[in-house]
């Protein structure tokens, strides 16, 4: 494999830890429920919008640095589907 593509992987890999963990805190919770972080809007902001707004452009990046950029753009597709928020059952009654 070539370097560009394992160092975009290792980034975009720790995107969707922050992405998923955002997804199980905030976003699938209920108001009460989430952590202290969340208080302040614009770690708030970072949070929630910058894990979306870096797949983004690490997708643009592989399409500029790799040789195999839809092999990216579908691994960085299957894991925003795997890791994307589900609302608690309980939630959405």
């Amino acid at each position: 494999m070539e370097d560009g593509f394992i160092i975009l992987g290792v980034i975009q890999a720790v995107n969707l830890f922050v992405y998923r963990w955002v997804g199980k805190v905030f976003t699938s919770q209920p108001r009460f429920n989430h952590p202290k972080i969340f208080h302040n809007p614009l770690a708030q902001s970072v949070l929630c919008y910058g894990p979306m707004v870096t797949m983004a452009i690490l997708v643009i990046l592989a399409f500029v640095l790799t040789n195999s950029p839809w092999i990216f753009l579908g691994l960085t597709f299957a894991g925003f589907v795997a890791f994307s928020a589900r609302p608690h059952p309980e939630f959405m009654r």
